[in-house]
């Protein structure tokens, strides 16, 4: 990594303070991370052990129930 700031539209960012859209900053020298991983997958981590799901369209739209919740 070479430290350098995101470049991060000053439009993109007041459009995005307007909708009440807080941003998550990626971990330090773990752009392949995403906030995402920890919270949102976690969660539907959580809500799906144990489960047993008959197909992929099952799961699919257990998957959608859990993310609207969250």
């Amino acid at each position: 990594m070479d430290n350098a700031r995101p470049h991060i539209s000053k439009k993109s960012s007041e459009k995005l303070k307007d909708l009440g859209i807080e941003l998550e900053p990626h971990p330090p020298y773990s752009p392949d991370l995403a906030p995402s991983d920890y919270h949102v997958f976690r969660s539907m981590q959580s809500f799906s052990v144990g489960k047993k799901f008959k197909d992929r369209a099952e799961n699919a739209s257990k998957n959608i129930s859990v993310n609207e919740t969250v």
